[in-house]
């Protein structure tokens, strides 16, 4: 379990997520892209319960919707 020292509190499983995929990703290569987004916090809200459940941070689970998405549509 990751705690913050500083304020002497649990890091929420979500962040905790995030910080793991921070800590094995390596630097984007020419063809990956970073983007930002707006959405409602309501939304957002059920994306990161989402991503917890499934164990992932909250980039991995919309990256992966979105393949899945793609991939359905292709079809």
């Amino acid at each position: 379990m990751i705690h913050n020292w500083f304020a002497r509190q649990k890091i929420p499983r979500n962040v905790q997520a995030s910080l793991r995929h921070l800590m094995n990703a390596g630097y984007p290569s020419e063809l990956e892209s970073q983007i930002a987004i707006r959405m409602k916090n309501s939304i957002l809200n059920d994306v990161v319960k989402r991503a917890v459940k499934k164990g992932l941070s909250v980039e991995e689970w919309i990256l992966s919707a979105v393949e899945e998405k793609l991939e359905k549509e292709h079809q």
